[in-house]
């Protein structure tokens, strides 16, 4: 009998205006536009028939695909269905859903809603890369997921890989093979201690041991007096060092006298430069007491020169004038002219002589020349002027205060040499006890340095020594032992000792160890060692027959992996002979107006024929050309999956197909419902609306159903 929906009622709820009453027919069409309850009344009929709700996987665990996209909202409604058993079943909020059904004395596909519902358009039957995936087919084709529930039930990838041969398990060790090499490993251990049991030394290795024992103690005993008096001699004359150096100067000291030396030695260098100078200097004074007498000289002949010129310019100025004055007093004064005619003669008279005369006697020029040629040799340049002889004079005054600071500097400098060598003297005689020279400065300071290093040396020497003693001052032994100190004989007695007590104290423990060993492994806790072996004589049987069982659990799942890969090789053939179903096949031909073949390839996609042109990969076609597929492999499947007619909802299934296609789709459609298919189509597509009308009306009133909740 077929599965269908009798009856729906759905309240009022969300973007629902009205609440929904309805008997469907074999075609049902249900149109509105957006927010105005078309997904609403589809998750509600979701939610009241699959248990696929809310936040669980659209199928089975299986086929992995996502969650679904249902909201939150709780349904109100009821959805009464017939063809799940006799009479009519209703469906309601806390019933049970279809899947929880015996249908046909076996179970409805836990993933029925996949095959019977497209929601939002999404025609995919998983989200494999193609759209369906091998595990849908093999699910609803080949009945291949029983044999996958079995084979979940091997957990192990060691335990399928596992290779026997020649009465051996070959396998990585993971699982239950790492667990059958950890037994193995347990029975290894138990027989070891087994044989340890048997083989258990006497006590004569005890006694011979302690008696060595003893005889290394008292050796050492008599080099450990030894040793506590070399360290009181070492002490001593570590303690006459620390006077000795103790009356030499310390570093400190030493670094101070350096630092004098080599400060005199830097004063005294600074001194001999400020002499050089000063020497170089001292002729300032004398050329500035003879600049001064020259000058004297050179300024009154250069007055003279200046007056003998100045008289003669007069005279020529004056004698034209009283020319001119002579001849108007022609026409005005005759004692004017008179005056102005003798003052004219004696003007010229005077010019005439002083121009016939020389400047200067031979007297002067001499001198002169000789005060130019001196000036000349003491300053390197030419006399030319009064100017010259200024200019040079502030340079050497300038020298004289020069030369008068340094020799204030020398003053200086003289006085703190003076005061460093004093010092550095006295505490030279003070350290050697004698004067020392200052050419002898740089050897006492070397010797005292090499004293002292050598002091130092010798006291690290000892404290050395003294460390790898390891005597404490208060441990030592004053009074001398019948032995002398001898460290490598100490050091090897010490090792062979420790060597002998560490054999002994191995074979006391030898015993008590194989004791905690046994206990612990049979988990036994007495301590009579008969008792133990008889503990670990049953733990050892007790883990044999843990290892029989884990060695069969993997011979017995890998046969029955084995058995499972066969069997899957023979209902592949049967999985090719499903998609060449006429159920298959019809549908992809009369929807496509192409395909009218497909195959599974290796890796578990599709490929569709298509006389005279070849395959072509499921996952390679148009969106609107897979959704054609996927709707008529979504029909095929529930037809093979259920041997008879059922419902089906689609959700704007066809929303991405071109006009062409839609047509066929629809027509596909009809034909489903006109063979016992009840169709439950949800658009707002104008289109996809008038040709189901179309369709629906040409069916007629018992098959069509219209809802507009616009």
């Amino acid at each position: 009998m077929a599965i269908r929906i009798r009856r729906i009622s759905i309240k009022r709820e969300g973007p629902l205006r009205e609440d929904v009453l309805m008997e469907p027919g074999g075609l049902n069409l249900i149109f509105g536009r957006n927010e105005t309850g078309k997904t609403y009344i589809v998750e509600t009929m979701i939610s009241l028939l699959f248990r696929t709700g809310r936040d669980t996987p659209w199928i089975s665990k299986w086929t992995k695909t996502k969650s679904a996209n249902v909201r939150t909202w709780d349904p109100r409604g009821e959805i009464e269905v017939t063809g799940l058993e006799k009479g009519s079943t209703l469906f309601t909020p806390g019933s049970r859903r279809m899947e929880d059904y015996t249908w046909k004395d076996k179970g409805l596909p836990e993933d029925l809603s996949r095959l019977m519902v497209v929601r939002a358009g999404d025609t995919r039957l998983s989200d494999s890369l193609d759209g369906v995936g091998d595990e849908v087919l093999r699910t609803h084709l080949s009945g291949n997921r029983v044999l996958d529930e079995v084979e979940s039930n091997i957990k192990h990838e060691t335990v399928k890989n596992a290779v026997v041969a020649g009465g051996r398990i070959e396998a990585e060790k993971k699982g239950p093979f790492k667990e059958k090499l950890t037994i193995e490993n347990e029975i290894r251990y138990l027989d070891d201690l087994q044989l340890s049991v048997d083989e258990n030394a006497s006590l004569a290795v005890l006694n011979s041991l302690d008696r060595k024992r003893a005889m290394l103690e008292d050796r050492l005993g008599d080099l450990e007096d030894a040793r506590r008096h070399r360290a009181y001699q070492l002490y001593g004359e570590q303690r006459r060092l620390d006077l000795m150096l103790g009356e030499l100067p310390t570093e400190h000291d030493l670094i101070d006298l350096g630092t004098d030396i080599s400060l005199c030695r830097t004063r005294r260098r600074d001194l001999d430069r400020l002499d050089g100078r000063l020497k170089d200097l001292a002729p300032v004074d004398e050329d500035l007491n003879w600049l001064d007498n020259a000058s004297q000289e050179y300024v009154a002949d250069i007055a003279a020169d200046r007056s003998r010129t100045l008289s003669i310019r007069i005279c020529g100025y004056l004698l034209p004038l009283l020319l001119l004055l002579a001849a108007a007093g022609a026409f005005f004064s005759r004692i004017l002219t008179l005056v102005s005619a003798a003052g004219a003669a004696v003007c010229l008279v005077y010019h005439r002589m002083s121009a016939s005369s020389p400047p200067v006697s031979s007297g002067e020029e001499e001198r002169r020349r000789k005060l130019e040629e001196e000036f000349l040799r003491r300053f390197g340049r030419q006399l030319t002027d009064t100017a010259t002889m200024g200019l040079v004079r502030q340079e050497l005054e300038t020298g004289r205060i020069k030369y008068r600071n340094a020799l204030e500097s020398r003053a200086e400098a003289l006085r703190e040499v003076n005061g460093l060598e004093e010092r550095i003297g006295r505490k030279l005689y003070l350290l050697t006890g004698e004067e020392v020279t200052a050419e002898r400065w740089d050897d006492e300071v070397e010797k005292l340095k090499a004293s002292r290093k050598e002091v130092q040396g010798s006291i690290s020497s000892i404290g050395s020594m003294l460390s790898s003693l390891g005597v404490q001052p208060d441990d030592c032994l004053p009074d001398p032992p019948g032995s002398e100190w001898d460290q490598k004989a100490y050091l090897d007695l010490r090792d062979e000792l420790a060597s002998v007590t560490d054999g002994l104290e191995r074979e006391r423990k030898s015993l008590e160890e194989l004791k905690v060993d046994i206990s612990v492994a049979s988990g036994t806790s007495s301590r009579d060692i008969r008792e133990l072996i008889t503990a670990l004589q049953d733990k050892r049987t007790e883990v044999t027959a843990a290892h029989r069982d884990v060695t069969a659990r993997i011979l017995a799942e890998n046969s029955v992996y084995r058995a499972i890969c066969e069997y899957r090789d023979q209902e592949n053939i049967r999985l090719e002979e499903a998609l060449a179903s006429p159920e298959i096949i019809n549908p992809l031909y009369r929807i496509t107006g192409r395909y009218n073949g497909i195959r599974m390839t290796e890796d578990g996609g599709l490929n569709l024929r298509a006389d005279c042109r070849g395959e072509y990969p499921l996952s390679h076609l148009s969106t609107g050309a897979a959704e054609q597929v996927y709707i008529a492999l979504r029909t095929g499947f529930a037809q093979l999956s259920l041997g008879e007619p059922a419902f089906l909802i689609l959700d704007d299934a066809f929303q991405h197909s071109d006009w062409v296609r839609r047509k066929n789709l629809v027509d596909h459609v009809t034909d489903l419902v006109t063979s016992g298919w009840q169709v439950f189509y949800f658009t707002m597509d104008d289109h996809l609306q008038k040709l189901l009308d179309g369709r629906g009306r040409e069916l007629g009133e018992s098959l069509y159903r219209y809802i507009n909740l616009s």
